[in-house]
């Protein structure tokens, strides 16, 4: 697995940096867990882009979690 900047690769801008995460990722759960854990996005914005409302997007990361 490719590994981000330090900064997470702000610089290139929201949509291009969540594309980064998707990319990288095995799985669309995955690229989300990795955005939720930047802190550098809302949950309505990682939600938008990968075509999940908000709430579910937070469900995500504490299902993944709830299952170490």
């Amino acid at each position: 697995m490719e590994q981000l900047s330090s900064d997470g690769g702000l610089s290139t801008g929201l949509k291009g940096t969540l594309k980064r995460y998707a990319d990288i990722a095995s799985f669309r759960n995955e690229a989300i867990i990795l955005s939720c854990a930047s802190g550098a996005y809302r949950m309505k914005e990682i939600g938008d882009f990968f075509g999940r409302h908000y709430s579910r997007v937070s469900r995500i990361p504490r299902e993944a979690k709830g299952k170490t």
